[in-house]
């Protein structure tokens, strides 16, 4: 009987904290929530993400992360110790931080590019040799495929083509003309050249065959060396006094030597008026010295130096 007395003593307490907490939560007298929890009308919490318990006190870790207790702080309290804090981090590890391209899931894993990186967080490259060299030699044939397709012109333009020709007589008739007349101003440029050419020539070949009667002299050069400028002695035209106002020889006046010095000074002596018409040749007066003027000076050329 003790037994059973106990027994029924400890389920009426139970009911009557029970009760007596529902109308705690009815009348608003249970404690606030915490960690940004909020509390409804029946009194209960509602806990934000990564938060969990009666009043949001117990703090919940994701990714494998491992609940530590604070001993520092009374209450004590709880933190998020993460696996792998190079690649897992924040207060409940809820960041993971995947490598070269990979995506992050929901189980603290990433996902990685396929054939090219590999590990949790996709931080082994293996790829492989076959992928490594294909990729350039494609697009190395790629290259070469158009070139080739460029250069046969498998797709030429259909609608372009027939203006062309038919464009092609027009323009064709226009260069011709344009053509023509150019050639026809480049022979009449070298008629006329040649021919000047050739009038210089005979007239330098009538002015020698003047100053020289014999036809031997004037030698005419072969046509064949007109284009060339050649310069010969013969060809150079000299002067010629019988071609000035038309004068024979037998008109033009002897040219004699110059008289010499006793023929001067005869025919000055000659010419003299003094009134002596002796006929004799005065001479100049001679040099007399005077006592007076001093001697003219002397002159001494310098000693030339001697080789030592």
């Amino acid at each position: 009987m003790p037994k059973s007395m106990c027994e029924n003593g400890k389920a009426i307490a139970n009911v009557f904290s029970s009760s007596l907490e529902k109308l705690k939560k009815m009348l608003g007298l249970t404690p606030n929530c915490l960690n940004g929890g909020t509390k409804t009308i029946q009194g209960e919490c509602i806990c934000p993400k990564y938060y969990k318990g009666d009043l949001c006190q117990e703090i919940v870790c994701v990714n494998n992360g491992t609940r530590v207790k604070v001993t520092k702080h009374v209450p004590a309290e709880y933190v998020c110790k993460c696996p792998h804090p190079e690649y897992i981090s924040g207060a409940h590890c809820e960041l993971v931080r995947c490598m070269n391209g990979g995506r992050a899931m929901d189980n603290g894993h990433c996902r990685c590019l396929d054939y090219w990186y590999t590990g949790q967080f996709c931080q082994n490259y293996t790829a492989s040799w076959g992928a490594v060299l294909g990729v350039p030699l494609v697009c190395i044939v790629i290259i070469i495929i158009c070139c080739v397709v460029c250069r046969l012109d498998l797709c030429p333009r259909k609608q372009t083509r027939p203006r062309r020709r038919r464009r092609a007589p027009a323009a064709s008739m226009i260069s011709g003309t344009h053509m023509g007349r150019r050639q026809h101003a480049a022979a009449y440029r070298d008629v006329s050249n040649r021919r000047g050419f050739e009038s210089a020539l005979r007239l330098q070949e009538n002015l020698l065959n003047e100053e020289n009667p014999n036809p031997a002299a004037g030698v005419r050069p072969d046509p064949s060396m007109l284009s060339s400028y050649v310069i010969r002695l013969d060809t150079i035209p000299v002067f010629n006094p019988r071609m000035v106002g038309g004068v024979n020889d037998s008109e033009l006046k002897p040219i004699d030597p110059p008289p010499s010095y006793e023929q001067v000074i005869a025919s000055s002596g000659r010419n003299d008026n003094t009134g002596n018409n002796c006929g004799i040749a005065q001479r100049p007066p001679e040099y007399t010295p005077r006592a007076d003027q001093p001697p003219p000076p002397s002159f001494r050329p310098p000693d030339a130096p001697r080789e030592r």
